[in-house]
C-alpha cells in the first residue's frame, strides 16, 4: 500500500485527487513504479495502465499544454504575446501573480481538466493541479555539427541540430540544467514527472522525390545520422564513435564503401556528400545506420534518465514526446530509462498511432500534445461517411475529435492526454487572446473529461451485449504491407448490415456470427482509386474480433488481389 502524504499542501490537495470514480481498479503490484507518496504508475489485474497519485489512488491524466501568461510556446523559453498585456491589466500581474493563477486553475478544474502539462511556467507549481516539467536536453550542446539546422525553431530559438550525447561536456551541460529544474522540485507531491525532450528525433535516412531511384545506393534527401556524424568535425566525440564502429566492422573505408554501394566512403567524399545534399540509402547503409542510432539514442536515454535521478530520485521519467511513433529499435533503447512513453498527436487514428507503441513495449503511454484543429479531423471524411452527413468542416472536426478521444480513453496502455493548448494559437486553445473561452470547443472537452474513466472502465472489461451502432473496422496490412483498409458497417441490436462502406470501398458482409463478446465476420470488399485511398482491387477477409467496451480487436486472415494477407483487426463501436 502506497502512503499517505502528509505535508501542508499535500493535505489541502489530497481531497481533490482522491475522487476519482475508479476505485474499485486493483493494481499487480509487481508492475508499480514509483516512490510511495509521489506519482507512479502501474498496470491493473484487467491490463489497463493508469497513473497512481499520491495517495495511492488510480488517476487518469487531463491535462493542457502552454499554461503560462505568455501565452505563447515555449514555457520559460515563451515571447510574451498580446495575451500577457490582458493578463497584466486583468489580473494585475505585475503586483500580484496569485489572481491570474488561481482564475486558470479554477477555470480548468470547471472544464473537468485535472492536470498541467509541458510548456507550463513554474508559479501554477504546487498550486492545486498535478503538473509536469520539462527538460529539454537537445538544446544542451556541444553539437554534431555547428552547421545543422541553423534556422529559428518554433519557438526562436536557434537549434543547432543533434547534441553531441558523446561528449563529456553535454553531460556535463544536461547534469546542470537537471540540477537547476530537478532538484527544487524533488519534494512536490504534485509533479507527475520529467519529459526529457519534446519530438526529438535521431536522423533516418530519407530520400526525398517521387524520381528517386528505390535501387540507388545514394538519393537526393536528408542524410542518416552516421553519416552526418562521419561527416563532422574532427573534434566532435560522435564524429570518433561514429568512425570507430564503422572501421571495426568494416576494417577499411574501401571496405565500407563496397558495403554501402557508393565509390568513396573517406571522409573528404563523404564531406562531399553532404555538402551536395546527397544521401546514403543502400540496405547496407541503412543497417549500419540503425546500428549506430541504436548506439546513440541508448546513451542519450540512459543519460538523461540518470542525470535526473541523481537530482530528483521521486518523479517519474516521461519520456521525449515523440512526434510520431519511432521504429521499434529505437523505442527498445528507451525502455529501460523511462517510466511512461510520451508522444504527441494531432491525427484522428490517435488510438492507432498509440497502439503503434503498444505493441512494440507495452509500456504507459502519456499524450503529450493533441488537439483536433488540423486537416486530419477537418478535411478528411470518416469511413461510410455519408453525403450530407456535417453541415461544414467544424462538424466533422468536432464528431471526429470526439470519436478520437473516446477510443483513446479506452486504450489499455494510455494514462492521459494533454490538450493542446490554454491560449488559442495556429493549433487552437481554450481561451483566445482576450482571455475568453473558446465555447466551440470547451463543451464537448469538459463532456469528454467527466466520462474519460468510465470508458476506460468499460473497455477493462468484455462486453456481451448486442451491438448497435456504426461500427468501423480497421484491418492493418489488409492491402499487402501496411496499408490499412478501413470500412464502416450499420448494426443494430447486434444484427450486422449486409452492405460496408468507406473511402472508395463498396463491399459485402457475406456473414456476421456474435456470441460472449466475440465477433466473427467475413467481408468481400471492392477498391477503386480515390484521394487518401490504396491500391485498387478485390480484398476478401475472415474477421475475429473480441469486445471491450466501444473496442473491438482482433485479427483477420484473407486475400487481396488474390495473394494471402494477414494481421491486427480493430473496430470501433459509435452508438446511435
Amino acid at each position: 500500500m502506497r502512503a499517505l502524504f502528509i505535508s501542508g499542501l499535500a493535505l489541502v490537495c489530497a481531497p481533490a485527487l482522491a475522487q476519482t470514480t475508479v476505485s474499485s481498479v486493483q493494481f499487480e503490484k509487481s508492475t508499480i513504479v514509483g516512490r510511495e507518496g509521489f506519482f507512479g504508475v502501474g498496470r491493473s489485474t484487467d491490463g489497463f495502465w493508469w497513473m497512481i497519485d499520491p495517495d495511492g489512488k488510480p488517476f487518469f491524466y487531463k491535462g493542457v499544454t502552454s499554461v503560462n501568461r505568455a501565452g505563447t510556446m515555449g514555457g520559460r523559453r515563451a515571447k510574451p504575446g498580446p495575451y500577457a498585456a490582458v493578463v497584466d491589466q486583468k489580473y494585475n500581474w505585475p503586483n500580484d501573480k496569485e489572481p491570474f493563477v488561481k482564475s486558470v486553475v479554477q477555470r480548468l478544474r470547471e472544464w473537468n481538466f485535472n492536470a498541467l502539462g509541458a510548456w507550463t511556467t513554474e508559479e501554477f507549481f504546487d498550486k492545486g493541479l498535478p503538473y509536469t516539467e520539462i527538460i529539454e536536453f537537445f538544446k544542451e550542446g556541444p553539437f554534431v555539427s555547428d552547421s545543422d539546422e541553423l534556422d529559428p525553431d518554433a519557438y526562436g530559438a536557434t537549434a543547432r541540430g543533434i547534441p553531441d550525447v558523446f561528449d563529456p561536456l553535454w553531460q556535463q551541460a544536461a547534469d546542470r540544467k537537471a540540477e537547476l529544474l530537478c532538484r527544487p522540485r524533488k519534494d512536490s507531491k504534485l509533479l507527475v514527472g520529467y519529459f526529457t525532450d519534446n519530438e526529438i528525433g535521431f536522423a533516418e535516412p530519407r530520400r526525398s522525390g517521387r524520381q528517386a531511384d528505390p535501387a540507388a545506393a545514394t538519393s537526393p534527401g536528408r542524410p542518416g545520422l552516421l553519416q552526418i556524424c562521419l561527416s563532422a568535425d574532427e573534434k566532435r566525440s560522435a564524429h570518433q564513435v561514429a568512425w570507430d564502429m564503422v572501421l571495426k566492422k568494416h576494417g577499411t573505408t574501401q571496405k565500407a564503401a563496397a558495403a554501402w554501394g557508393i565509390k568513396d566512403a573517406s571522409l573528404e567524399a563523404l564531406r562531399r556528400m553532404r555538402a551536395d545534399g546527397t544521401a546514403i540509402v543502400s540496405d547496407g547503409f541503412v543497417a549500419d545506420n540503425q546500428a549506430f542510432v541504436k548506439l546513440f539514442a541508448g546513451r542519450y536515454f540512459r543519460i538523461a534518465a540518470e542525470t535526473i535521478r541523481r537530482h530528483d530520485p521521486n518523479h517519474l521519467i516521461l519520456g521525449c514526446r515523440w512526434g510520431s511513433p519511432p521504429a521499434n529499435w529505437v523505442l527498445a533503447e528507451q525502455k529501460p530509462w523511462t517510466d511512461i512513453i510520451s508522444a504527441n498527436n494531432y491525427q484522428d487514428i490517435m488510438y492507432e498511432r498509440m497502439d503503434i507503441i503498444w505493441r512494440a513495449t507495452q509500456m504507459p503511454i502519456l499524450i503529450g500534445e493533441f488537439n483536433w484543429n488540423t486537416d486530419y479531423f477537418r478535411a478528411i471524411g470518416m469511413a461510410g461517411e455519408k453525403p450530407g452527413q456535417f453541415a461544414n468542416a467544424t462538424e466533422r472536426m468536432l464528431h471526429k475529435g470526439r470519436q478520437a478521444l473516446e477510443r483513446t480513453f479506452a486504450h489499455p496502455g494510455v494514462v492521459g492526454y494533454t490538450f493542446y493548448r490554454w491560449v488559442h494559437g495556429s493549433g487552437g486553445g481554450l481561451v483566445d487572446q482576450q482571455d475568453q473561452p473558446n465555447l466551440r470547443d470547451i463543451p464537448q472537452l469538459k463532456d469528454l473529461n467527466a466520462r474519460a474513466e468510465a470508458i476506460r472502465l468499460a473497455a477493462a472489461r468484455v462486453d456481451a451485449a448486442p451491438i448497435s451502432g456504426i461500427v468501423t473496422i480497421s484491418l492493418v496490412g489488409g492491402r499487402g504491407g501496411g496499408e490499412r483498409v478501413v470500412v464502416a458497417v450499420d448494426v443494430t441490436d447486434g444484427k450486422w448490415d449486409v452492405s460496408a462502406r468507406g473511402a472508395s470501398i463498396e463491399g459485402k458482409v457475406l456473414s456476421s456470427r456474435g456470441e460472449a463478446g466475440k465477433v466473427e465476420l467475413t467481408l468481400d470488399l471492392m477498391f477503386t482509386s480515390g484521394r487518401f485511398t490504396g491500391p485498387t482491387g478485390k480484398g476478401q477477409y475472415t474477421v475475429s474480433v473480441q469486445r471491450r467496451g466501444i473496442v473491438l480487436e482482433g485479427t483477420f486472415t484473407g486475400t487481396f488481389n488474390g495473394q494471402p494477407v494477414k494481421g491486427p483487426a480493430l473496430g470501433f463501436i459509435e452508438r446511435p
